[in-house]
């Protein structure tokens, strides 16, 4: 049997699908200056310091963190900052690079994980009041208007002695947060729990730190840049680098959502 000839269906523009490419943009005009090479050379060692300084403050702060823990735990007390230092001799003299260690008492509000374990292991903290923007305020200038307030409760208590409104239809707004007695608390616990509870409830602060020089060489900066190259140029430190600014977007990102919560 002879086949049927099919005509081919005209093409309409629910059928046809143009998928139109951009143009490639054409990248800026090219300039000679002075100056560029400096500018950009500074910018990338710049970063490259940012980075390797990102690793070992973590470093400091583990080391730091132990000491406050042997101290305190040992102690069975709240340990007392301290300034680390670390001594070297060059060409016969001896130089003491310096800097301030500080245990400080987490200052933002207390996640429900934080609550329970303060809970659990009978850690100090303490509720005050805070302002929930989402709900209605008292309007400022009646806040302080006693005979206004006097009116308030003379209309709200009727309802509530009549049941039509619950006696706690005005309750503070509160947030928990960490006092003056936690961390003590928290070196009086066994060693092991210690080091679990004490990220959770403190910071630690590493103030500007201080490098020695020899006399008369103090805008010298060969040292510290001969100090530095080595350590960026040391093998796997690049990795280290990465990892270390990862991790601080991250705890940047952790921080700012603790904040909106808050």
């Amino acid at each position: 049997m002879a086949k049927t000839a099919t005509k081919n269906a005209p093409l309409t523009l629910d059928t046809l699908i143009v998928t139109a490419k951009s143009p490639a943009r054409k990248g800026n005009p090219e300039r000679v200056m002075d100056g560029i090479a400096n500018l950009t050379a500074i910018g990338r060692v710049i970063a490259d310091l940012e980075a390797a300084e990102l690793v070992v403050d973590g470093e400091v702060r583990t080391a730091a963190n132990k000491i406050f823990l042997d101290d305190g735990c040992a102690r069975k007390a709240q340990p007392g900052n301290f300034k680390g230092c670390e001594v070297e001799i060059v060409d016969g003299s001896t130089l003491t690079h310096s800097v301030s260690i500080e245990l400080k008492r987490y200052a933002f509000p207390l996640s429900e994980e934080a609550q329970a374990l303060a809970e659990e292991h009978k850690v100090p903290v303490h509720a005050v009041p805070t302002t929930n923007p989402v709900t209605y305020m008292i309007n400022a200038k009646y806040a302080t208007d006693m005979i206004m307030m006097e009116k308030v409760l003379k209309a709200l208590n009727p309802s509530i002695v009549k049941g039509d409104l619950p006696t706690d239809i005005l309750v503070p707004q509160t947030k928990v947060v960490t006092n003056d007695d936690t961390l003590p608390a928290i070196f009086k616990l066994e060693r092991e729990v210690a080091e679990i509870l004490l990220p959770v409830f403190s910071t630690m602060s590493v103030g500007k730190g201080k490098f020695g020089v020899l006399p008369g060489q103090e805008d010298d900066l060969t040292p510290a840049l001969d100090r530095t190259a080595k350590l960026i140029n040391r093998p796997g430190f690049r990795s280290e680098m990465q990892r270390a600014t990862e991790k601080a977007k991250a705890d940047k990102a952790k921080r700012y959502a603790k904040k909106a919560a808050a």
